[in-house]
């Protein structure tokens, strides 16, 4: 069975903190919200949640959402695909499942939007 982790990027300090660490700090009255999603106007913390994919990279480092991943000369974010339900990653030419996957993550949207251009 597989971890199920999640990771929230806070902006402001440029910073990942796991789903747990903020539980510990904030208690369970923390609001984060899931990527893309805006939080109610009344709520604590407006922070993208990332989800685990259960996989590694080839150097063992965790692949979560929002991960750029390199696989040859081929690289994307990594999103959950709907209508393979399944997580992968779209690059300028296909959709490509992480499942088997055996390249490396190189950084992630947040800090490293660049690399998706």
């Amino acid at each position: 069975m597989r971890d199920i982790k999640f990771r929230a990027w806070d902006g402001s300090l440029m910073l990942f903190f796991s789903l747990d660490s903020l539980r510990d700090n904030f208690g369970d009255d923390c609001c984060m919200t899931p990527k893309g999603e805006d939080a109610p106007p009344h709520s604590g913390l407006n922070w993208p949640v990332m989800q685990f994919t259960g996989l590694q990279d080839s150097k063992g480092v965790d692949i979560y959402e929002c991960d750029i991943v390199e696989e040859g000369k081929q690289n994307g974010a990594v999103e959950w695909l709907e209508r393979r339900a399944a997580f992968g990653y779209l690059t300028d030419t296909s959709t490509i499942q992480l499942y088997g996957f055996c390249g490396e993550v190189i950084g992630n949207i947040y800090e490293n939007p660049e690399l998706l251009e």
